[in-house]
């Protein structure tokens, strides 16, 4: 009896069914560990979790809504991404050592320093920026897995009572709110983060950038690839006051 099953259960091995997927099954395997991989490493990693829009109309200041031909534009309008990619150590560094500087030239009063990551990703700037200064840090980040993360790290390192994450739209972030900008971004959108912060700087800040310089404002310093610019320093810029020297 035992010899029947074993001839039934070899003849089903060597069946053309069972030789088949003998076969495919090392592959189903590799390809169901690389899907979950992807699966998992999809939110920090996915350009088209961070996009935004080449027509960006409230940059613009134009009501799209009042107009359907500009509205109608607007929805075939193509949209760049905007990759996750992490600081690295020494871009970190840099930025810190000018984010010093800057602070030093701003003189600011007795009042908080409030310093804020456009694009933040995981968080790593602004926790930098709060270790290396006596600042508040703010980050807003589309990405909510990538917020969650920063929470995360700022809780696990104790600096969640100075560093605040948010799910958000950098586009309608208020820069007067703040003294110390961050913007480790992509050279297509320099030209329009210039605009808004023509429209938004109402006092003397600091704008520091990693990589791609803003077009027209004046750099003040420069350290690897990051650029300290002071709003102080643009004579096209209102609102700020000319410090001495």
């Amino acid at each position: 009896m035992e010899d029947g099953v074993g001839a039934t259960a070899k003849k089903q091995e060597t069946s053309p069914e069972a030789r088949s997927w003998n076969r495919f099954k090392p592959v189903l395997i590799c390809a169901g560990f690389v899907g979950g991989i992807g699966v998992l490493l999809w939110p920090f990693v996915s350009p088209g979790l961070r996009r935004y829009d080449d027509l960006n109309t409230q940059a613009l200041g134009v009501n799209y809504r009042a107009c359907p031909l500009l509205k109608f534009k607007k929805m075939f309008y193509h949209r760049h991404a905007l990759p996750y990619i992490p600081a690295t150590d020494k871009q970190l560094s840099d930025a810190m050592e000018l984010t010093r500087l800057g602070l030093a030239r701003l003189k600011p009063s007795n009042r908080q320093i409030r310093a804020v990551d456009l694009g933040s990703g995981d968080g790593r700037v602004v926790l930098a920026a709060v270790r290396s200064n006596p600042v508040l840090g703010f980050g807003f980040e589309l990405n909510r897995w990538l917020v969650l993360y920063s929470k995360l790290v700022a809780w696990r390192t104790g600096l969640r009572t100075r560093a605040t994450f948010k799910t958000a739209d950098i586009w309608k972030v208020n820069l007067a709110d703040f003294d110390v900008v961050y913007m480790f971004l992509g050279s297509e959108m320099m030209k329009e983060i210039e605009r808004k912060l023509d429209r938004e700087v109402t006092r003397n800040q600091m704008v520091v950038t990693n990589r791609f310089d803003l077009p027209r404002w004046k750099p003040r310093e420069r350290m690897g690839l990051a650029t300290l610019y002071l709003s102080s320093d643009q004579d096209h810029v209102v609102g700020v006051s000319k410090p001495d020297g």
